[in-house]
């Protein structure tokens, strides 16, 4: 992945320190910040292919503000936060259908075929 270290407050990775550099987790509703002080995605090469994480250099002038940082450092924890607790977006996988069985003897399904007694929920008598 990358060689760096994460930033974490209440289990949620929010930044990350990289090649010397600071990044905070963005998304949507910070990623204006950032483009507006010229700042760049963390990327890392894969393959010959760049790859991005959303992670996104802290500028120096916020950095020179303890209190601006701070507060970029919130919002970036906001985010990771709100993005830790939004459902997951898997893709959906291609299973190979089983073919069936083409056995000559005829077995019941795993489990036992059920009589039309236990079906109902009745004893059969003995």
């Amino acid at each position: 992945m990358f060689s760096g270290f994460g930033l974490y407050r209440g289990g949620v990775m929010f930044g990350l320190i990289a090649r010397g550099e600071l990044y905070f987790k963005v998304s949507a509703d910070n990623q204006p910040d950032y483009e507006a002080r010229g700042a760049k995605p963390f990327s890392y090469p894969m393959r010959g292919k760049p790859v991005k994480l959303p992670y996104w250099r802290v500028p120096d002038d916020v950095l020179e503000d303890n209190e601006l940082a701070a507060a970029w450092a919130m919002k970036a924890h906001g985010v990771a936060v709100k993005l830790k607790k939004a459902p997951a977006k898997k893709a959906k996988k291609k299973t190979a259908k089983k073919a069936p069985a083409t056995s000559s003897s005829a077995q019941p399904p795993r489990g036992g075929a059920r009589s039309p007694a236990r079906a109902s929920g009745r004893r059969a008598k003995a």
